[in-house]
């Protein structure tokens, strides 16, 4: 059993982008190192959790979602924003 949290848009080389797009999917690419790490894969997830700051960034949440195969297959567990 893996437990993951607190992963932000940071790529592995410390640089951040601006748009909330590039940071949700570079946040799942951090999740899925982390997993392939653990000689796991994006379909071992049970939940996941979401946290935005800004509402507007919600329907490009969604967008990313659908198009991350495995990811996609779960529904939202938890969308909160701050």
């Amino acid at each position: 059993m893996l437990f993951i949290s607190g992963q932000f848009g940071v790529a592995p080389d410390g640089s951040l982008s601006t748009k909330f797009a590039d940071q949700a999917r570079q946040a799942l690419s951090n999740v899925e190192a982390l997993l392939t790490a653990s000689d796991m894969s994006l379909t071992n997830i049970v939940k996941f959790n979401y946290y935005l700051t800004r509402a507007e960034d919600a329907a490009e949440l969604a967008k990313i979602r659908k198009g991350n195969g495995p990811i996609s297959r779960h529904r939202l567990s938890q969308w909160s924003l701050w």
